[in-house]
């Protein structure tokens, strides 16, 4: 059973205020998110680079022992001569090669086409698309004024949120941005020693809670302003972001979406709730038809969410079984591509 349209008459809601009353009244999945039932979005970044075990490579290379820890060390060096930053900044692994994200795109002579990425996926029957504009590292894929470390000021040098979000516009998708960035402060990097300067601490999660809060917001109020979005996805830990933060970002999505005159949708695996935002089961979902309206996010790959060198993928028939079990349930499917380093 759908969720009804947003009131025309005179008891629409014409503001949101940061507070669970007014967000309340937000409907969670409008018509148009019902009737997607399929989307896709990409793990792509700096991450993609080593290509090695999965997208944790920046937090497990810090820990000791651990197998990425012991690849990092034979393939470029200990962590503490040669940090994560050096795949944005660049530098030469134990081979003599030269390693840095930089993509480039196609008409430049590289092999990223955003436009092939976009009719590539509506050509599989998707109806939203997006990237990870954010994973737990820290870096930004936009141009971003709070955060130096994005793809703009560094790397490809490139506003890929802004180069995505025009493609999959103009194929008629619905823009999906999704932000993994409240782990980022909360855990990924707590085997990274403390850092020598500011922007460092920056990039490692380690400006302390109050201006960790405030950059995660100031972020996502970034990624609203440049992209639209139609979806915000976000990850894991938004129950360790300050309550009276995640709130302003809830009432100021919600506002901003009313200024453009859309239907948005945020979706959540902790800290918020169903009332007004879309519930995400990550690789699974509920055994029965399930009310409210739901989605779920998995995976094109058996093991990774982002490319590795030992990549393997679902058959095709496991995808379409996926689909239809989590249509036939009353939610969506959001499916994840890893792409190369190069696009």
């Amino acid at each position: 059973m759908s969720q009804p349209k947003p009131h025309v008459g005179p008891d629409r809601v014409l503001s949101y205020t940061p507070d669970w009353s007014s967000v309340d009244q937000h409907v969670a999945a409008p018509e148009w998110f019902q009737d997607a039932k399929f989307g896709i979005y990409h793990h792509w970044g700096v991450f993609s680079v080593p290509a090695f075990n999965n997208e944790w490579y920046p937090r497990e290379m810090y820990i000791p022992g651990s197998p990425v820890n012991l690849h990092h060390i034979e393939n470029y060096g200990d962590p503490a001569a040669w940090p994560y930053h050096r795949f944005i900044e660049g530098g030469q692994d134990r081979a003599g090669r030269h390693v840095r994200f930089a993509p480039r795109l196609a008409s430049a002579g590289g092999a990223f086409d955003p436009d092939e990425w976009a009719r590539l996926f509506v050509a599989s029957g998707a109806r939203f698309a997006g990237p990870v504009a954010e994973h737990h590292d820290g870096y930004s894929m936009w141009d971003s004024r709070v955060n130096e470390w994005n793809s703009t000021a560094t790397g490809p040098r490139l506003n890929l949120l802004e180069l995505f979000t025009r493609a999959y516009r103009e194929q008629g998708l619905k823009v999906l941005v999704a932000m993994h960035h409240a782990y980022h402060f909360t855990g990924f990097f707590d085997h990274v020693p403390a850092q020598p300067t500011a922007t460092l601490r920056k990039l490692y999660g380690q400006l302390g809670s109050a201006a960790e809060n405030r950059l995660w917001l100031d972020k996502l109020k970034e990624v609203i302003d440049l992209a639209r979005p139609d979806i915000i996805y976000q990850d894991v830990n938004l129950d360790q972001v300050d309550e009276a933060t995640g709130l302003e970002f809830l009432a100021h999505y919600y506002n901003r979406a009313l200024e453009w005159g859309t239907d948005v949708v945020a979706t959540y695996k902790d800290g918020f709730n169903n009332k007004g935002e879309v519930y995400d089961y990550e690789r699974g979902g509920p055994a029965e038809l399930t009310h409210p309206y739901w989605l779920t996010d998995d995976i094109l790959s058996t093991s990774t969410w982002c490319y590795t060198n030992d990549i393997s993928y679902h058959s095709l028939d496991q995808i379409l079984h996926s689909l239809v079990d989590r249509v036939s349930k009353n939610g969506n499917l959001l499916l994840n591509v890893g792409p190369t380093a190069e696009g």
